[in-house]
């Protein structure tokens, strides 16, 4: 339950070094991944964007194999199997270098009249991350285990929703094949002017790790954990 990777219980001077890498490394993976959806957005551009795309691809595969080699170093899995498992979750069904969940099209709608009309889904993308952690400040509202899953899926929005109107979501669950790492879905980019939380100690993070996958009621008392549970709940049964 509390066997991951990529936190000790002890902190030695070189394990938190390899935390901040590895904090640097999401970030720079998550914006790599939002710059590919957004230019995806873009199909005018023929060839020269078909370069931007290539580009995109080997910074994704770069992120996920550096990620996967660090938190393979401290188990007895192979890098190689490791990096693997992470690079799979940046591709599409076969599709070279595409995230997971990466969708910007359209799609059509039936209107009151019987006609269709073309309707932006919300931009959205999928990473396999041995952490939850991403810098951003989020509002737990709903869990629910998840068919043919061992584990359960816990649903988060930005937390300045209601301040800023920011429509970023996300949803965390234990990936499946390999339980060390956590399969993490963005939906929507943040819009909001929140300044990054301070990165919180190992023990938050074990404490906040162990909440999330095992409780449906109150968050762990810990000062520094800005994540939590808000009320009123949202509705998680339209969620994917």
């Amino acid at each position: 339950m509390n066997n991951i990777v990529c936190f000790a219980s002890e902190i030695s001077v070189s394990t938190q070094k390899k935390r901040v890498i590895i904090e640097e490394l999401l970030k720079g993976q998550e914006a790599a991944t939002q710059l590919k959806v957004l230019l995806l957005e873009k199909p005018f551009w023929s060839e020269a964007f078909l370069s931007f795309q290539e580009v995109m691809d080997n910074v994704l595969r770069s992120f996920s194999e550096a990620l996967s080699i660090l938190n393979s170093s401290s188990s007895s899995e192979p890098a190689g199997s490791a990096a693997e498992v992470a690079h799979r979750s940046l591709l599409n069904s076969g599709q070279n270098g595409s995230p997971v969940a990466a969708s910007g099209e359209k799609r059509f709608q039936k209107d009151g009249r019987g006609r269709y009309n073309r309707r932006k889904s919300a931009v959205s993308w999928t990473i396999l991350s041995c952490t939850i952690d991403d810098n951003h400040v989020w509002r737990k509202y709903g869990q629910k285990r998840v068919l043919n899953t061992e584990f359960p899926r816990s649903y988060f929005r930005c937390g300045y929703k209601y301040d800023q109107g920011c429509k970023a979501n996300k949803q965390v669950q234990r990936d499946q094949e390999n339980p060390n790492m956590y399969r993490i879905t963005y939906i929507g980019i943040h819009t909001c002017n929140a300044t990054p939380k301070a990165t919180h100690s190992a023990t938050d993070s074990n404490t906040w790790e162990s909440f999330l996958l095992n409780s449906d009621g109150e968050v762990p008392n810990s000062p520094s954990l800005t994540i939590k549970q808000q009320f009123p709940k949202e509705n998680t049964s339209s969620l994917i």
